[in-house]
């Protein structure tokens, strides 16, 4: 085994816009969350897992799961809107595999408005150091 790579798998995600020129005043943050696996763990366990899931729900494995699509019952995901049945199986599956998951999540979130007014002039200022 190659001692130079990490024994780890990080995905990292973000929630909110990077914008500090019109803040949202109903999402006014932004988040940088990740989620972390041990690469034994990951192979071993998880990745069977949702190829497995993919496979009794599409019948292959090139799906991806996106969060939005898979709460608003979109693009790939919508079939879950017809049958209620199979939407309540589809989401215990997955819960399953959250559960019986080992990783670690952690993240970051910054409040616009504070950020702005505290570090933040409108311009990038070449003197910063």
């Amino acid at each position: 085994m190659n001692r130079d790579f990490s024994d780890y798998i990080i995905f990292a995600d973000e929630s909110g816009d990077h914008h500090l020129e019109k803040i949202d005043k109903r999402y006014p943050v932004f988040c940088l969350a990740l989620c972390i696996f041990k690469k034994s763990h990951y192979i071993k366990y998880v990745v069977p897992q949702i190829q497995q899931l993919k496979f009794d729900f599409w019948g292959h494995d090139k799906i991806i799961f996106h969060e939005r699509e898979m709460r608003q019952q979109e693009g790939d995901f919508a079939f879950l809107r017809t049958d209620h049945i199979l939407r309540e199986k589809f989401f215990q599956r997955i819960d399953e595999i959250m559960k019986n998951s080992e990783f670690c999540i952690t993240s970051a979130v910054i409040k616009k408005e504070e950020l702005k007014e505290k570090y933040y002039n409108g311009y990038c200022n070449k003197s910063f150091p």
